[in-house]
């Protein structure tokens, strides 16, 4: 949608870094088989509860991602999954670095899944300002896990570019 918004200040994303095309997923995310839960219409208990151990940092957040996991209707999954297997994504790297918008892209230190270096890519290639946001001792759900510090970072970033 970004390239449909007009009069859009910034951009904040967190958790699926903006994928090439051809999708470059060895590149964007880290090896870690859990990971294939999330493309999975109906997966078993224990796979659900090991992809939800292994997103966050601390396990005490698991439950919530179980239960928003058993929520979520699992055709989307499906219909993900076969977007990415007919390469039907956009260039999303492509059109997330030629913004020249401010972009955030926030990550937890912890995230098993998404490769560090590849946002340093992103913010490499991107025009204009790009900056990344890392929560400390915390995985792919820094909403979840770090709340305040992720309330407090957002109200940051809508003073910067509602100015």
């Amino acid at each position: 949608l970004l390239t449909q918004l007009k009069r859009l200040k910034g951009i904040v994303i967190l958790g699926t870094p903006p994928l090439k095309k051809p999708l470059n997923m060895e590149e964007a995310f880290l090896p870690n088989p859990a990971l294939q839960t999330f493309f999975t219409e109906n997966p078993s208990e224990d796979d659900i509860k090991k992809a939800a151990e292994m997103a966050a940092f601390n396990s005490s957040h698991a439950l919530v991602i179980i239960n928003d996991f058993k929520a979520s209707n699992p055709k989307v999954r499906t219909a993900l999954t076969v977007d990415v297997a007919n390469d039907k994504l956009l260039n999303e790297f492509k059109i997330f670095t030629s913004t020249s918008i401010p972009k955030y892209m926030i990550a937890g230190t912890h995230d098993p899944s998404v490769n560090p270096e590849y946002l340093k890519a992103v913010k490499e290639a991107s025009v204009g300002n790009c900056e990344i946001i890392e929560f400390k001792n915390c995985g792919h759900y820094p909403s979840l896990e770090k709340p305040t510090e992720f309330i407090d970072e957002l109200k940051r970033i809508a003073s910067e570019v509602f100015k």
